[in-house]
């Protein structure tokens, strides 16, 4: 299944995001800087040298933009799912509705940086594209206007996919009756000899199909009978033969492609709390939605919400989350209008932080769910590296800032190596076997901090021309994006 992104879905808009970060993310910090780093990269050329780097002086601005699809972080699967191969950027400066410049990315990065190829505050005009491997069109936003600020503009996009018109979702419900696993005994115990799961199909909260499995088997499947990418209204009960014994409430919940997995609890002696309001809260580890990849390689296990009861700055209680949900939202175990402080902390199976918040936040809380919002966990020394391609004409003829289509035959294919400086091969995408379209940046989420250099190899799309370059000195030495930039120009080989 898909993680759904938490990080708040939003279409695209015209309004400039330049420079700003998400209201309500935390951010954990360990390390400071107190300038960022402009380098200079050394290219070792196959055959003509050594060659500096250089940024370009005339476009000042870039575009640093994310992207969901039907709001689920972009991955291998979820663009599978719907076809996606590539992520398009298109610029219209002339407000015709004619593209005049793109730039493209794997669907599966879920984020992309142009090239320095805008000039702040001239009036352009961007249009997003998710395309299929035949470059068809699967989803893509307006025209709209963009007026660059210097440096770093961030967009997030949401490409909304007609889902087909078959069902191609299940519910696979695990139960438990209070917290015990079900059994022959267990189920007679409490007179439960049913789990049903009902599905209202019209929003009245009045079962319009029904799905029902023997207690004592502790699980049960429904049929491909949902719509992925749709909300289905359920809920749950545990029968006997004198009626309902336990049932959940209704529950909208977003379908997803294949099998959804559901557990549920049920209480035979429930007990009603007084209290009505409840808390939510999302985690990213470096900035990315965690799920269980990204919390596995952390070694992270529960991510927890720390409740200073006292106002003494000391941790009083916490509520504990599965660290890769990425999100969580609590019971209504809070009372309205009281003011709630708390802090947050990501840590391992023995229960130590591997990460945490350093100071504490508050908050009065309202009847309802509460909204914490998204803290984003740092965790040792790794950071992401990006890396501007320039791909150079013939005599070295190179371009102001990265451009494919720049050299007199456009470079239509590339690969590359990325290696630590020990050696070790960190990615490598081979140019003969499985190419890909040529691009101007290429980027990497999290890497250990360190030394590194990258191979890049292009070619026409004849395989008549041929680039080349090996750049060196590609420092990662900070969490943050901007701080770890470089700039690699790729010329052309005899």
């Amino acid at each position: 299944m898909h993680e759904k992104a938490t990080t708040g879905k939003k279409q695209f808009t015209s309004e400039i995001k330049s420079n700003q970060v998400a209201a309500g993310v935390t951010t954990v910090i360990f390390m400071s800087m107190t300038m960022k780093k402009i380098r200079q990269l050394v290219l070792v050329l196959a055959t003509v040298g050594v060659t500096a780097c250089y940024w370009g002086s005339d476009h000042d601005a870039y575009l640093w933009f994310s992207w969901t699809i039907d709001g689920y972080a972009a991955s291998h699967d979820v663009c599978s799912d719907v076809g996606g191969m590539t992520v398009v950027v298109e610029e219209d400066p002339y407000g015709d509705g004619l593209p005049r410049w793109s730039t493209s990315f794997p669907c599966s990065n879920g984020a992309g940086r142009t090239s320095w190829h805008f000039r702040s505050y001239d009036t352009t005009h961007l249009r997003f594209r998710l395309l299929d491997a035949d470059d068809a069109v699967l989803s893509e936003t307006s025209w709209e206007p963009f007026w660059p600020e210097p440096g770093e503009n961030i967009y997030e996009v949401d490409f909304e996919t007609v889902p087909a018109g078959n069902p191609d979702a299940s519910i696979h419900l695990e139960w438990s009756i209070d917290g015990r696993a079900p059994s022959v005994s267990t189920c007679g115990t409490v007179g439960a000899d049913t789990v049903w799961i009902e599905h209202d199909m019209d929003g009245d909260d009045v079962a319009d199909s029904t799905f029902d499995f023997p207690c004592s088997d502790g699980e049960g499947a429904t049929s491909m009978s949902f719509l992925s990418g749709t909300y289905a209204n359920v809920r749950y009960l545990l029968t006997g033969s004198e009626g309902t014994i336990s049932q959940t409430g209704w529950d909208s919940t977003l379908m997803q492609r294949g099998v959804n997995i559901v557990t549920v609890d049920f209480n035979t002696s429930p007990v009603t709390p007084p209290d009505s309001a409840s808390v939510a809260l999302s985690w990213q580890i470096h900035f990315i939605p965690a799920d269980a990849e990204l919390c596995s390689w952390a070694g992270a296990i529960t991510a927890s919400l720390l409740l200073d009861e006292n106002s003494d700055g000391e941790a009083d209680r916490s509520l504990d989350f599965t660290c890769s949900d990425g999100h969580g939202t609590s019971e209504a175990v809070f009372e309205p209008g009281q003011n709630l402080r708390f802090s947050f902390a990501l840590l391992d199976a023995a229960g130590d932080a591997i990460s945490a918040t350093t100071e504490w936040a508050s908050m009065e809380l309202e009847a309802g769910e509460n909204n914490l919002g998204t803290v984003n966990f740092i965790v040792g020394n790794f950071g992401p590296l990006g890396v501007e391609l320039r791909w150079a004409g013939e005599a070295g003829d190179t371009p102001p800032s990265g451009d494919c289509g720049f050299p007199a035959e456009s470079v239509a294919r590339m690969g590359y190596l990325l290696r630590s400086s020990d050696g070790t091969v960190v990615d490598e995408v081979d140019i003969e076997e499985s190419p890909l379209d040529c691009t101007d940046y290429i980027s990497w989420a999290i890497l250990d901090y360190g030394n590194y250099e990258l191979v890049v190899n292009g070619s026409s799309s004849s395989g008549g021309t041929l680039w080349g370059a090996t750049c060196l000195d590609l420092v990662v030495d900070y969490y943050e994006q901007a701080s770890n930039e470089f700039s690699c120009t790729v010329l052309m080989t005899p």
